[in-house]
């Protein structure tokens, strides 16, 4: 049996340690996306709470490291819990930039509407980057059934890139 020597990984790519904790983190995950369910009570009564299934698709970074490249192709599954008419909270995983997987938790708030575009922040949790913690801009159009979100992360240290990402939901 041939084996193969595996190349040390660019300074830019940090591997995460969550392959090591098997899968912990999924029931924590889905805890938590539980406890956040309930919460939908205390919030906005304007939209009724609801649930989207999210598919990760595509980003662009727009800092190329040196001697590696980014995963711009970042498929992935999600499910967000709309809370009222400007909070959400979305937990999931995907594949990340630096090619490994990422589970994350974050919570969104959308106070600029205009007919079926909103905009806001979103901030949360997030596993495989140096740092656990994922903030950024996002904007949404909401077509009843199915929406889309651009989100945009600024560059977050001097081995990371700022991008933009895709994203499609469905309602269920």
């Amino acid at each position: 049996m041939r084996t193969r020597s595996l190349k040390p990984l660019p300074p830019c790519i940090h591997r995460t340690t969550l392959g090591s904790q098997g899968h912990a983190w999924r029931p924590v995950l889905l805890a938590l996306l539980a406890a956040s369910a309930s919460l939908s009570h205390a919030q906005d009564r304007d939209l009724a709470p609801r649930w989207d299934l999210v598919l990760h698709t595509i980003s662009h970074h727009f800092h190329q490291p040196e001697q590696a490249r980014w995963n711009n192709h970042n498929s992935g599954l999600a499910f967000r819990r709309t809370l009222g008419e400007t909070t959400a909270v979305q937990a999931g995983a995907y594949h990340n930039s630096n090619f490994d997987v990422s589970a994350y938790l974050i919570g969104e708030w959308l106070p600029l509407r205009h007919g079926v575009v909103s905009a806001g922040a979103f901030g949360g949790l997030v596993s495989g980057y140096r740092y656990p913690v994922a903030a950024g801009v996002l904007s949404r159009v909401d077509l009843g059934a199915y929406n889309a979100t651009v989100r945009f992360v600024p560059k977050a240290y001097d081995t990371s890139s700022a991008f933009v990402s895709l994203e499609l939901g469905w309602r269920f």
